[in-house]
């Protein structure tokens, strides 16, 4: 029999809110990433940024794509105690690219930097979407999923619209340091993956 859990009993679970922020919070960061990654770039003192635009964003859809290809056989074989925090890690890698971009590490230029990040948010992105969807469906049954995953999904773009503005809210308090920015966002995703490492199946009672 499915041990199903309704919306209001998968609520009461901790295992149901590290995957309801988890995943939208890729979202958040990557709409915010993508929506600007112009402003972004001017803000590094690349010349011409809306031609070089393309360029930093061109690994995004190539990782995004790709990764699934291996992530869904990880997400079959591995406990998601452990590739959630990959994915989480990998955000606030590619986050921390962003963040270093105008400084000139390894002689790199900010074009570099900024599209090397996008290119790694790719790949997160692409574990997060073979992990969180079907451990939301394990966890929690098939009777109310479309409850469940509903109220994931919802989260998921009110997240995804407000990436942009927190991103150019947060710049503009900054001083138009998109960096400052950037460097928030990967230390808030370093909290998402620890507690993505204590993820178990939630019982019912």
């Amino acid at each position: 029999m499915d041990a199903s859990f309704s919306l209001g009993e998968a609520f009461r679970t901790r295992a149901f809110w590290v995957l309801l922020l988890s995943g939208p919070f890729l979202g958040l960061v990557g709409t915010a990433m993508l929506f600007h990654t112009q402003p972004i770039l001017a803000s590094f003192g690349v010349e011409d940024a809306l031609a070089a635009t393309p360029k930093a964003q061109a690994g995004w859809p190539i990782a995004l794509a790709l990764t699934p290809l291996f992530a869904g056989y990880l997400a079959d074989t591995f406990h998601p105690r452990w590739l959630l925090p990959v994915g989480l890690g990998l955000c606030s890698a590619s986050s921390t690219c962003i963040a270093v971009a105008g400084q000139g590490l390894l002689g790199l230029s900010p074009l570099i930097w900024v599209g090397a990040g996008m290119a790694v948010f790719g790949v997160a992105g692409g574990i997060m979407m073979s992990v969180v969807g079907p451990t939301i469906a394990r966890y929690f049954g098939r009777t109310h999923h479309g409850s469940i995953r509903g109220a994931s999904i919802t989260v998921a773009v009110a997240a995804t619209a407000t990436g942009p503005f927190l991103l150019s809210a947060g710049a503009d308090l900054a001083g138009g340091r998109f960096d400052t920015v950037f460097g928030v966002f990967a230390i808030c995703a370093l909290p998402l993956a620890l507690a993505g490492l204590t993820l178990s199946k939630p019982e019912r009672t």
